[in-house]
């Protein structure tokens, strides 16, 4: 296997063989599609799933849609905001919505909502939540349990500090410098030399590919 190199900002976020693979799909203006069902929003450096959920779902079960959802490999989705959602409206777009007859979305075509109905994060009292209206920008709340209005969700992340590596065992500090390569065994291994052993980092830790796909440090020998 050849050797690769990767220059990182350790995050401790884990992503898996397939987010790190991502190449470039499509542009609409400040939005970058990739070819692994990720669209990024450059403005925001948010990151959001290129289609929603393709059906009705109740806010309980949105949230759980969420941190169950893997698009482009990561694992840190969560339901957007209401102010995240309402950066997404522009009224300069429009394509027409698949379960409203008449109704047309306004939202870059990067990102497809088959309804306009949208769920946020953000409740109401016990029992209500949030949605957000991509027909006219307006938001509503109803019953977590609703699913009268064809309520759909569309996974974000935040895209900030991507770097495509978990922290190593051992690194407390996020500005740690590390450089990474393959071993010809697939195992990818920290560069000797490359940081101090000691307070920060008392192993050199060694990388694998899990069988879902996420990469993970092996265990201190």
């Amino acid at each position: 296997m050849a050797a690769i190199m990767v220059v990182a900002i350790v995050t401790g976020i884990f992503i898996t063989a397939e987010s790190s693979a991502a190449g470039e799909k499509a542009r609409d203006g400040r939005f970058i599609a990739y070819d692994n069902g990720t669209v990024l929003d450059t403005k925001t450096n948010l990151m959001w799933a290129d289609k929603d959920n393709g059906r009705l779902i109740p806010w309980t079960y949105a949230q759980t849609y969420c941190k169950n959802y893997r698009g482009g490999g990561y694992t840190d989705w969560r339901l957007p905001t209401l102010d995240e959602l309402k950066g997404l409206y522009d009224e300069s777009k429009t394509y027409p919505s698949d379960c409203d007859e008449g109704a047309n979305v306004h939202l870059t075509e990067l990102i497809r909502l088959r309804c306009g109905y949208v769920w946020s994060s953000e409740t109401m009292g016990t029992y209500g939540a949030y949605y957000f209206i991509f027909y006219d920008s307006t938001e509503k709340w109803c019953h977590q349990t609703d699913i009268s209005y064809n309520l759909r969700v569309l996974p974000v992340r935040s895209a900030k500090s991507d770097l495509g590596l978990p922290r190593p065992v051992g690194m407390e500090s996020s500005s740690d410098i590390i450089e990474y390569k393959d071993g010809e065994d697939g195992v990818m291994r920290t560069r000797p030399g490359n940081h101090k052993p000691g307070e920060n980092s008392p192993v050199q830790p060694e990388y694998k590919d899990g069988e879902d796909g996420t990469m993970r440090a092996r265990p201190p020998k």
